[in-house]
């Protein structure tokens, strides 16, 4: 049960009741919907990162996955499985972020690289200079800014679903459709 009931769809505001459908129905974002006109910029921001072509779809599964195994938030992890296998995470690889040391065979070297930001920033906060340079090789600039930020946006969202106890939804998940 979370620790904040869910906000009543009916009792919010048009434009806010839109922003919380826009991923499909989610226990997220009617909790997030607390925020009333912050969640508009909010799953604005979301959104951008999960369909930015710059950022490869299957590195930015791997780096929210392995955020929510690192924050052992179930929420975020469980509702991301779904689309890192639609977009060609192996189960190999999810089973690999699941672990203190990840199969770097599982993972191939980008997606070695990019779990090795993600655990570098949870652990310190910054990145020595070969894992920025591995993931700077392989990404570009304007793609490994992305994916820092999507690592902080799913940072923030674990931190949130976990202080809360948003419940995974039974059978809703999250559409990008």
């Amino acid at each position: 049960m979370p620790r904040i009931p869910y906000v009543d769809l009916d009792t919010l505001p048009p434009d806010v009741r839109s922003e919380v459908g826009r991923f499909g129905v989610l226990n997220i974002t009617r909790m997030l919907a607390h925020t009333g006109p912050i969640l508009a910029p909010w799953t604005a921001v979301i959104h951008s990162l999960l369909t930015d072509a710059d950022l490869p779809p299957r590195l930015r599964e791997l780096a929210i996955l392995r955020v929510g195994y690192r924050l052992d938030c179930a929420y975020e992890h469980e509702q991301h499985v779904g689309v890192a296998r639609k977009v060609g995470v192996g189960e190999a690889a999810i089973a690999a972020v699941r672990t203190e040391r990840p199969d770097g065979a599982a993972l191939g070297s980008d997606g070695r690289a990019v779990v090795e930001v993600v655990d570098q920033l949870l652990d310190t906060g910054h990145l020595d200079e070969d894992a920025f340079a591995a993931v700077r090789s392989i990404l570009g600039d304007d793609a490994t800014v992305k994916l820092l930020l999507a690592i902080g946006c799913y940072v923030t969202t674990a931190f949130v679903l976990n202080a809360t106890q948003v419940e995974l939804d039974d059978t809703a998940r999250l559409n990008l459709g």
